[in-house]
């Protein structure tokens, strides 16, 4: 356990410089780091007392070591990026460069900006010794342009998924087909490849009798007693089924009562009524 500060010791610059000369020298830091670096390595108390007495910049201009701030242009310079992106995974024990969100989150948000702004990503991972995989199924120019190459991707998702009809993008995106989802909307219309593909258009889903006799033979082919779950229905790929019993036929409650219905099968209430008259004989 370390040992805990008196009341005020970390209101003397002193105490403040003292302290981060030797965690630096112990960490092998040639500079201070920033508020969440120095908690994640265990010493939050520190990064607390120079965040409520004193100024960050100015305990780095006392230690006699760069400031934060950068001149002009200084992220235009690439060496200055490399230089920085070393330091960045010298202080956090990287091999690699993580992604944007961990680096923002760990406060290197000026070295995130000057990447975007003056650089490119790849590039710098490059420079710092990363090797860059080549982006699996990359496609050419127009690919998605072209409606047969469209169609036959719809179609071999379908077939990966076991899906009888192309659910929803958020199904899709879900299931890693982004670029699909993003070639269709840039370029074509949802309508339009479904109506292609054979599979029914949204109007009939306003119908109760189409879902119904839909959700039928759905449960028949898959063996199923009785309607299942919104997540599992989502999980099979029936999203436009879901959305329908929600959106046109009242929920999942009340289509489940007009299924029993339309199967001929007694309601839950009229099952629970007979439950207990049974029980009260």
């Amino acid at each position: 356990m370390k040992e805990r500060k008196l009341f005020g010791y970390w209101k003397s610059i002193e105490n403040v410089v003292v302290e981060v000369t030797q965690i630096m020298e112990k960490e092998g830091w040639e500079y201070l780091p920033c508020s969440k670096i120095l908690a994640n390595k265990g010493h939050a108390p520190l990064a607390a007392g120079i965040t409520r007495y004193h100024d960050w910049d100015n305990v780095r201009r006392i230690l006699g070591k760069r400031l934060d701030r950068k001149k002009a242009g200084y992220w235009k310079n690439f060496n200055n990026v490399v230089v920085e992106g070393e330091q960045i995974l010298k202080e956090n024990d990287w091999n690699i460069l993580p992604g944007v969100d961990t680096l923002t989150n760990r406060e290197y948000n000026a070295f995130v900006a000057g990447v975007f702004r003056y650089h490119n990503w790849d590039k710098v991972r490059k420079a710092l010794g990363e090797k860059i995989k080549k982006k699996k199924n990359m496609k050419p120019p127009r690919y998605w342009q072209n409606m047969d190459n469209v169609l036959a991707e719809c179609e071999k998702a379908m077939e990966e998924n076991g899906w009888e009809g192309l659910p929803g993008t958020t199904t899709l995106k879900r299931e890693g087909y982004n670029t699909l989802v993003s070639g269709v909307e840039r370029c074509h219309k949802w309508s339009n490849i479904r109506k292609i593909l054979g599979q029914e258009q949204h109007g009939k889903w306003k119908r109760l009798d189409y879902v119904l006799d839909y959700t039928k033979n759905l449960m028949r082919e898959k063996g199923w007693m009785e309607l299942p779950t919104v997540n599992e229905l989502k999980k099979e790929g029936h999203g436009g089924l879901y959305a329908a019993i929600y959106r046109y036929h009242g929920g999942l409650l009340a289509f489940r009562a007009k299924l029993n219905e339309y199967l001929g099968r007694k309601t839950e209430r009229e099952q629970l009524e007979g439950l207990l008259r049974r029980y009260a004989n």
